[in-house]
């Protein structure tokens, strides 16, 4: 992308409205889990669903804004990645599971 996409591009994004953004990011943006701030997703674990990398932002526009960057410039969530308590849960009930294991916290 030449120096005059990359100015258009970015001025496009942070001149969408919170709908707009909204519709447009398909990273998940939720309320921290104490409400006192936003959270953007951008990786999953892929046995349980779990969410790996969070930011925090104070606003919903400020995490809906890093989502569409994220996605303007081409970032892609590594695929196949899970959580220490997951993948203790699988090995425990699938591959192994006369093996105990202790539980991750």
């Amino acid at each position: 992308m030449d120096n005059t996409a990359i100015r258009s591009t970015l001025a496009g994004i942070l001149q969408l409205t919170d709908d707009q953004l909204q519709r447009s990011v398909r990273y998940i943006v939720q309320p921290a889990e104490d409400k006192s701030a936003w959270e953007a997703v951008t990786e999953h674990c892929c046995l349980g669903g779990c969410n790996l990398e969070v930011y925090t932002f104070p606003t919903k526009r400020d995490a809906l804004l890093f989502a569409a960057l994220l996605q303007a410039a081409g970032y892609r969530p590594r695929h196949n990645v899970a959580c220490p308590a997951c993948y203790a849960q699988y090995l425990k009930e699938t591959v192994q599971p006369d093996i105990y294991i202790d539980e991750v916290q």
